[in-house]
């Protein structure tokens, strides 16, 4: 939006981002709550927390088996268009955080040891 109406000002914020193809200036955003928070942590919580089309359900087993398969396909990488892909509704930061926290049987879940650390610093 490069004008503000008396219209666009009354807009709640996902009318904003629907009617301008979600292009919103996140800085006006940060002066209008009274920058209490910057642009882009209001960018990053809305698009990743509160945006109301996001699918915040709980992961089914499907959709499980669906993501490793596309981590594997992208290596692990390119989480947005992984989340593209699987057509759910999530964000690909939510993905992310699925795989490696949940799925990924390559990380270590247990705590770090003496050598882990010794490894760290060497």
């Amino acid at each position: 939006i490069r004008t503000w109406t008396d219209e666009t000002r009354a807009m709640t914020l996902p009318e904003l981002l629907a009617a301008n193809d979600m292009h919103v200036d996140w800085h006006r955003i940060s002066r209008k709550v009274g920058y209490k928070r910057s642009p882009k942590e209001l960018y990053a919580r809305f698009t990743h927390h509160v945006d109301p089309t996001l699918n915040k359900d709980k992961f089914t087993k499907q959709e499980d088996l669906d993501l490793i398969a596309l981590a594997d396909e992208h290596r692990g990488t390119d989480w947005e268009t992984v989340a593209e892909k699987a057509g759910t509704g999530r964000t690909g930061y939510m993905m992310f955080c699925r795989y490696q926290q949940q799925l990924n049987t390559g990380l270590e879940t247990s705590g770090w040891t003496k050598a882990d650390d010794e490894r760290l610093i060497a």
